[in-house]
C-alpha cells in the first residue's frame, strides 16, 4: 500500500475527471481503493466549500 500526498491525490483526480472512465474502472486501472479515492473527492470538494472566516477589527 502506498501513501500519497495531497499533491499527489489532487493530480489522481485531476486525471480521473479528465478520463472517460468510471471512478470503479479508473481506480481498478490505477490499482487504488475505491472508498479511499472517495474520501479524497470528499476531502478535496470540502475544501473548496470552506467559508472565509473576517476578522472584525
Amino acid at each position: 500500500m502506498k501513501r500519497r500526498k495531497g499533491e499527489e491525490w489532487q493530480q489522481i483526480i485531476e486525471n480521473y475527471r479528465a478520463s472517460d472512465l468510471s471512478s470503479s474502472q479508473f481506480c481498478n486501472h490505477k490499482g487504488i481503493k475505491l472508498k479511499t479515492f472517495y474520501n479524497h473527492i470528499y476531502k478535496q470538494n470540502k475544501r473548496k466549500e470552506e467559508p472565509h472566516h473576517f476578522i472584525f477589527v
